[in-house]
């Protein structure tokens, strides 16, 4: 399915896609979409692929990651869940001067932070252990 906003950006909607097939998916992307409906999303690892693969990431409010990861306007948006119009908002915001590109490129540095290296290091801290 193709979409269109007001400056004829088009939208490409997938279907349902194997995750074997999900690394080709990713890097053929600019902007993933994890419009969660809640309340069974803890995490959506999806967001980490995403952007681990230079995709600005637009997220529902009902997304677990979506706090973590996004930071609004530098590598993607939080929109509220079943808010449609400001998804749509959300979107035209990212495509709005090749934002994108941009928000793609802070993805990818953001998420290289997250590592089980960075997550024991945080965790030996606050419990004060010594590595």
């Amino acid at each position: 399915n193709q979409l269109s906003t007001q400056n004829q950006q088009p939208f490409t909607l997938l279907p349902f896609q194997n995750q074997s097939k999900m690394p080709s998916v990713y890097i053929n992307g600019d902007i993933f979409v994890l419009p969660s409906q809640g309340p069974g999303e803890t995490w959506g690892l999806a967001l980490n692929e995403a952007m681990a693969s230079g995709c600005a990431v637009i997220a529902s409010d009902k997304c677990g990651a979506a706090s973590d990861l996004i930071e609004d306007g530098k590598n993607g948006y939080i929109f509220k869940s079943g808010d449609e119009n400001d998804l749509v908002y959300k979107m035209q915001q990212i495509l709005e001067q090749d934002r994108y590109i941009t928000m793609g490129e802070y993805a990818t540095e953001k998420i290289r932070h997250f590592t089980y290296h960075h997550f024991l290091d945080a965790f030996a801290n606050i419990f004060k252990f010594k590595p």
